[in-house]
């Protein structure tokens, strides 16, 4: 059985001086053709932390599908170096990058990629 491979882009804004933010999430297949995506409101954040809510809700969202190998493609340098390296403890995003690397544990393969 040939597992496919599938890709996760998210992407979050944040706007004003209350820092409302959104994000969003799109599924691709090795063709590009879109399997599933979403994009929401996430109340006041500042980007890293919208950034990091985006990554694992298309992640959460991609397993509970079953998606095997699944490739992030995010536009976050500092979300990508904290979900690959080891985290400082006192960093204040450490737990949202637990969060992430919990899920990163669950049965499937996966990478990280910074545009």
């Amino acid at each position: 059985m040939v597992t496919s491979t599938y890709k996760l882009n998210t992407d979050a804004s944040v706007v004003g001086e209350q820092k409302r933010a959104s994000i969003g999430v799109v599924v691709s297949d090795s063709n590009g053709q879109w399997i599933m995506g979403f994009a929401a409101k996430v109340g006041s954040s500042d980007v890293d932390s919208a950034k990091l809510q985006a990554l694992k809700k298309g992640l959460a969202m991609a397993w509970g599908r079953h998606l095997q190998k699944v490739i992030v493609e995010m536009n976050s340098a500092n979300v990508s170096k904290w979900v690959t390296t080891n985290v400082d403890p006192t960093l204040p995003h450490y737990f949202s990058v637990q969060d992430y690397i919990w899920f990163s544990r669950r049965p499937c393969r996966g990478t990280v990629n910074s545009d």
